[in-house]
């Protein structure tokens, strides 16, 4: 199992914030490579989403998200093409009004064997990435 964890403090508010990370079906729109959502179930607690990604060719996954408004979102594996198991969360702490603690972690055990590299490359430049897209998201909106 492949573990990565990394603290951001944005400038954001933390309820825009969450309400990016709750927003599946935007993904698309502003996270690499996510060409589409599709929502299986969800109310105001839980959510069961299928995620399609291209990497080379489209892939899916899809988890189970439990919601817990306006400071945590965690999910685990239901069913996938790439990954054998997966687990993360985001943790959503303010920092005053217009300050958020932004916690992503996320725990992976691919299908196929991933050399350490391309964790350090998950770890180093495409987590921080990811991070800030949902910042920029959250800042329009906010």
């Amino acid at each position: 199992m492949h573990a990565a964890t990394r603290t951001e403090i944005f400038d954001v508010p933390r309820e825009a914030f969450y309400d990016v990370v709750v927003d599946y079906t935007a993904y698309p729109e502003f996270v690499d490579n996510v060409t589409r959502v599709q929502i299986l179930k969800q109310d105001e607690g839980s959510a069961r989403a299928k995620f399609f990604v291209k990497v080379v060719k489209e892939l899916s996954y899809s988890l189970d998200l439990v919601q817990e408004h306006p400071s945590r979102v965690s999910w685990e594996l239901v069913r996938s093409d790439i990954f054998q198991e997966m687990t993360g969360s985001w943790d959503l702490k303010a920092k005053g009004k217009k300050k958020t603690e932004v916690v992503y972690t996320v725990a992976v055990k691919p299908r196929v064997l991933a050399p350490q590299f391309l964790v350090r490359q998950l770890v180093q430049h495409s987590l921080p990435k990811m991070m800030q897209a949902f910042c920029d998201r959250a800042r329009e909106r906010a």
